[in-house]
């Protein structure tokens, strides 16, 4: 569930984002993002401007993804549903950070002085940013999953042009079969050791063996679709 403006308290307004964390964290990311866009610089920590993120614009849209840029005088629609990619915060200063999900909710709340962007999923919200310790095992993640998103977007594009797009967009509304999908195939990819050089390799091929362990647990009945199905 997205948190909305009225929720957050005097500190996280100033902060400019938060990753928001639960009485269950995940083993990897966060469940939401929460960003706010002031009318006027509050040179507080990073201060956002503008929030760039995927998603299915709207049933009539001949296009089933776009990037939406949402800034502090928003007149757009309060609810979006969000595709899997990067989410790019943008200060005044054309200084980024950077977060990726797999899919999930946007909810905008224009309020006074400011806007709240919240982007929430039952999948984990990775953290791209420097100040996150260490940045190593998201950013392995957020990058080789990109290379698969990538791998199949050039197979559609050479057997079916723009259905990648659409299969991505239907994925919008369940994050946690992409993010399955994908653990698994990165599991089986770094189950040899040819690609695993270096500690920082070797923690996530171990994050890797974990996830995918606890995934198949939680199903049993080991009907889990492969990425090539689902996308």
């Amino acid at each position: 569930m997205a948190q909305s403006d009225s929720s957050m308290s005097h500190s996280q307004l100033e902060l400019g984002y938060r990753f928001h964390v639960t009485d269950q964290p995940m083993n990897i990311g966060y469940p939401s993002l929460g960003v706010v866009l002031h009318k006027a610089p509050t040179n507080h920590f990073f201060d956002p401007e503008r929030v760039a993120v995927l998603v299915t614009p709207s049933l009539v849209s001949p296009q089933p993804i776009e990037r939406l840029v949402v800034e502090y005088d928003w007149h757009g629609r309060p609810h979006y549903d969000v595709c899997a990619g990067r989410i790019v915060l943008t200060d005044r200063d054309e200084d980024t950070v950077e977060a990726f999900s797999f899919g999930g909710d946007l909810d905008v709340h224009p309020s006074g002085d400011y806007t709240t962007a919240t982007i929430s999923s039952p999948a984990p919200i990775l953290d791209l940013s420097s100040s996150n310790r260490p940045p190593s095992l998201s950013l392995l993640l957020a990058a080789e999953v990109e290379v698969e998103l990538a791998a199949r977007r050039a197979y559609w594009s050479s057997h079916q042009p723009g259905e990648f797009d659409r299969r991505l967009a239907d994925l919008s509304h369940n994050p946690v079969q992409l993010y399955q999908a994908c653990l698994l195939k990165l599991s089986d990819k770094f189950s040899s050791s040819s690609h695993v050089e270096g500690d920082s390799m070797w923690q996530f091929s171990h994050l890797l063996h974990n996830e995918a362990h606890r995934i198949r647990q939680e199903n049993p009945s080991g009907a889990l679709p492969k990425l090539e199905e689902i996308l």
